[in-house]
């Protein structure tokens, strides 16, 4: 083996992917070539059957150009990754007058506010159900401001509503610990990051929460996570995400990868992942699902460096005989 093909093999051994993930939690976004905003970007509602409840959505076009903005309604599905929403088909949601609403328009003039109102009505005989629904806001310049030159499609920004018809709360205990992405051998030297997925089983949304220690083979903590209050639609995965900090109800909660770096890990390590009722739950405490994956940590370069030495000492006294 060449030089250069050994650099590239030790390389390629000590390779370590650190994956972001995006996150659930409502921020402003802009449409393409117009700043114009969407609040709330993501809500969680629940309606009883039998019930009417009003959600208003805000536009704000914070742009120099007047907008007309035209409403559709979308069912999404979760991608079973991150999270992140993917539009299916127009819905066919039937507790919205959706002709009405998407035959609708708005004109936003310029750093000016509008509202869309959404009258949810749900008979007293509808089943339990979990509808994720996205209101697509298709946006383009008023055609007066725009005779002078082609009229077209320049934006497009939702609002994500999960709406839960249900005479109670929600709550998932059907949670199931997928797997865990991380190489059964990793470097003594290299930062290590897992990927727990897990899968819920329920009808309903729930918010993640739990947490994820490593262990040496003396049974001693080498690293602790508390898992990012995500949210996972029902019947769908997700890949977990670490809390940055211990989670406080009145601070907007910051997430960051389950990765860390000590200085030096050697020999068989557990990983335990412990998912909990939801942080703000009066049973949060309560152990749900749990699952134990295994690596094991060697000094791969070293290692490899040694045998090339080795092989380079055999190849030495073959070639001198």
């Amino acid at each position: 083996m060449n030089k250069k093909r050994t650099q590239k093999f030790i390389s390629a051994l000590a390779l370590s992917v650190v994956l972001g993930l995006v996150s659930l939690y409502p921020n402003s976004v802009s449409a393409q070539g117009f700043n114009l905003t969407v609040t709330p970007e993501v809500h969680y509602m629940r309606i009883k059957p039998g019930s009417k409840i009003r959600h208003t959505i805000t536009l704000e076009n914070k742009g120099d150009v007047a907008l007309t903005v035209t409403p559709t309604i979308y069912d999404f599905e979760a991608d079973g990754e991150s999270g992140r929403a993917i539009l299916k088909s127009a819905t066919t949601f039937p507790y919205l007058d959706l002709e009405h609403i998407q035959n609708s328009s708005l004109t936003i003039p310029p750093h000016k506010r509008a509202q869309l109102g959404l009258l949810f009505s749900v008979p007293e005989d509808a089943p339990e159900k979990e509808y994720p629904l996205t209101v697509l806001f298709k946006s383009e310049p008023v055609q007066s401001q725009t005779e002078t030159s082609q009229s077209q499609l320049v934006g497009a920004i939702g609002s994500n509503l999960i709406v839960l018809i249900s005479q109670d709360e929600q709550t998932s205990d059907l949670i199931n610990i997928d797997s865990i992405s991380i190489p059964f051998f990793v470097d003594s030297f290299k930062k290590v990051t897992l990927q727990p997925k897990i899968k819920n089983n329920h009808f309903a949304a729930t918010n993640t929460a739990g947490t994820v220690i490593v262990k040496n083979m003396f049974n001693t903590e080498v690293a602790r996570f508390n898992i990012f209050p995500d949210t996972i639609l029902g019947y769908s995965s997700r890949i977990l995400r670490a809390l940055k900090t211990e989670f406080q109800p009145d601070i907007e909660p910051e997430a960051v990868p389950f990765a860390f770096k000590p200085s030096f890990l050697l020999g068989l390590y557990t990983v335990e992942v412990s998912i909990t009722a939801p942080y703000t739950s009066a049973y949060s405490d309560e152990v749900i699902a749990f699952d134990t994956f295994t690596f094991f940590a060697v000094p791969i370069i070293p290692i490899l460096v040694g045998l090339l030495g080795i092989v380079s000492a055999i190849g030495y006294v073959i070639y001198k005989k």
